[in-house]
This record gives structure tokens, C-alpha cells and sequence, in this order.
């Protein structure tokens, strides 16, 4: 994301807010906590609630979720719909989510809704840091506009995604949806 981006998040804050309207919360009734980083839970909750999928009981998709963690249905929603696989049984949701991370769910959340995403490899300067597994993943989410670079033409794949970024992306997929297809 590029400062112009982030301060567009920031200034338009109240209209994401009214957009994303049960779908983005605040840390508490009165603060948002922009710059903060998302974890992985409440990554997957906003594009559980932008795909409009409803919460199910938790039955033990992860070892590392129990059935009390007030996310444990939702996390149980998203692995049932295909959205998230976990590895080795584990999801790790309390852990940031890493911006490779959240272009691949980006990716799976777009896809499951308006089809198949083509891209050719972005130009970003330090594709050499990509992990393997998500570099086809981060192509798609900049050909689908959900999401661009650093000023400095980076991706930053391993650098922790904040909440003001993840309000932008989800903001930029649930328009999508509506309007039935991304401006590629």
C-alpha cells in the first residue's frame, strides 16, 4: 500500500466504516486502531462477513482454536466454505497476517465470487522474497486491483498487513461483489 493509499484509509475512514458496516469493528467502541496489525482472525472475519457467510459451530477444523475463542465459528464458516486450509491442523489466529497471506485469502474470497482471476507476474522489485507458494496468489490480487505496492515499488510479502490496510482491501472486494466483477 502506498502512503497515498494509507492516507486515503485514513481519511475516508467513516465512509469504509458506513461501507463495511458489520463487517469492519473497532478494538473497542471508540477506536479503530488503524496502524495496529491485523491478525489472522479478524482478517478471515472481514471476508467471512464480505462473502456473507454465516458463522457455524465450531467442531475442531484447527488445534490451536477452541471452541470458546469468540472466532472459532467463523474460522470454522471459512474452512468449510474452502476459504482457509490451516497447516499441519493449525491456524495460528492471533498471529499477524502476513500481506502474502492476505493476497492469497483475497484471492480465494474473489475467486469463490466472480470467477477465475489471470495475471501475469507483478513488478514488484522483491519478488525474489516471495515465499514460492504465494507468488501466483500476490500476480492475482494486484491484476484484480485488491491490492498494489510500496512507494518504492516492493510488495513487502512478509511484512505485517494493518487494520487501515485490510479496511482498504476488503472495502475494494465486497465493491466488487456488488457490482459483480472487479475493474480489471
Amino acid at each position: 500500500f502506498t502512503t497515498c493509499e494509507l492516507y486515503q484509509a485514513y481519511t475516508n475512514l467513516d465512509g469504509m466504516m458506513d461501507n463495511l458496516e458489520g463487517i469492519l469493528s473497532g478494538v473497542t467502541a471508540t477506536s479503530f486502531e488503524p496502524e495496529r496489525s491485523v491478525t489472522r482472525a479478524e482478517f478471515v472475519k472481514m471476508l467471512v462477513m464480505v462473502l456473507g457467510l454465516q458463522e457455524t459451530a465450531y467442531n475442531g477444523a484447527f488445534r490451536d482454536v477452541s471452541a470458546e475463542d469468540w472466532y472459532a465459528g467463523i474460522l470454522q464458516s471459512a474452512y468449510e466454505s474452502g476459504l482457509v486450509t490451516g497447516a499441519d491442523g493449525l491456524f495460528w489466529p492471533n498471529r499477524p497476517i502476513s500481506r502474502e497471506e492476505m493476497a492469497k485469502l483475497l484471492v480465494c474470497a474473489c475467486e469463490q465470487r466472480l470467477g477465475a482471476i489471470t495475471a501475469e507476474e507483478a513488478a514488484f522489485t522483491d519478488r525474489a522474497a516471495f515465499s514460492a507458494w504465494a507468488a501466483a496468489y500476490i500476480d492475482k490480487a494486484a491484476a484484480a486491483g485488491l491490492v498494489s505496492g510500496m512507494e518504492d515499488g516492493t510488495f513487502n510479502a512478509q511484512g505485517s498487513a494493518s487494520r487501515a490496510q485490510a479496511a482498504v482491501v476488503a472495502e475494494r472486494l465486497l465493491t466488487g461483489i456488488r457490482k459483480g466483477g472487479l475493474d480489471l
